[in-house]
């Protein structure tokens, strides 16, 4: 199932206001002053492209591998959507193509799947607890097509886990939260440098614990160096109430805030 779509600014803007998502590259006002088009959020991509994908989880899919490869501008068309590779066990490829394939990164395809092992990871890290309003789930469903969908609940648990990392980072505790704190606040602005997602793994339970509104979300983070300075991995155990909603390891990449503004798409 494909379908071709856009984000305008406006969907920029509330989807990074209901999940606190301060980067400036998805500031239209900013990028236009830059000459640049706002850049839509990776995680309201893939959010709407699993959110299609939804009869696929149904059937079974509890695993999520997702890469991030090229910047989507404002108002630019994107072919999004899932394409069946296997029925048994089910295993999707989730799609989100413009002149690039925004979903894939070094042949890897982003793919949800049926696991055939047992997962039991146990909450570790820094623990951060996010403040959730009664209208901040409702309003992100809505937002990706999922009104009322105890997927969009998830979902936006998923995309809301950004900004505990960013929040971790910022308030460093472990000595590789203070080593990518101090590389990514460099004072000399021409060697600035900001994580990018370079690949997502999310495991849900087997016992589905759907997130409500009004309740804190709970994020253990641990980060770990893959590439001093490069890359680093941040395992994201995410609880409700005591109750696991979905276990994650995230790759990220520090990219140069001048090659990011140079990949932005163009007005």
């Amino acid at each position: 199932m494909l379908s071709v779509y856009s984000f305008n600014e406006q969907a920029i803007v509330d989807f990074c206001e209901i999940t606190h998502d301060h980067n400036v590259v998805h500031d239209p006002q900013f990028m236009k002053s830059q000459g640049k088009k706002a850049v839509v959020p990776g995680m309201l991509i893939l959010s709407k492209a699993i959110g299609m994908a939804e009869e696929i989880i149904r059937k079974g899919a509890n695993t999520f591998h997702l890469f991030l490869n090229s910047m989507v501008g404002a108002n630019e068309p994107l072919t999004i959507g899932y394409r069946v590779l296997e029925m048994a066990p089910i295993k999707a490829e989730i799609i989100a193509r413009n002149s690039k394939d925004t979903l894939s990164h070094k042949g890897n395809s982003s793919i949800i799947y049926k696991r055939n092992k047992v997962i039991n990871d146990r909450p570790y890290g820094q623990q951060l607890s996010l403040e959730t309003k009664a209208m901040q789930i409702e309003s992100f469903s809505n937002q990706i097509a999922l009104k009322e969908n105890p997927l969009g609940a998830i979902l936006f648990s998923i995309a809301y886990a950004s900004h505990s990392l960013f929040q971790a980072i910022e308030k460093p505790i472990s000595n590789i939260e203070k080593e990518i704190q101090g590389y990514l606040n460099k004072d000399d602005q021409y060697n600035k440098q900001s994580p990018f997602y370079q690949s997502i793994l999310i495991h849900l339970p087997d016992q589905i614990h759907v997130p409500i509104g009004g309740v804190p979300l709970d994020y253990f983070i641990q980060f770990e160096r893959i590439k001093e300075g490069r890359t680093y991995g941040a395992q994201v155990f995410c609880t409700q109430n005591g109750e696991e909603v979905y276990s994650s390891y995230y790759v990220l990449t520090a990219i140069p805030d001048r090659l990011i503004m140079r990949m932005a798409p163009n007005l």
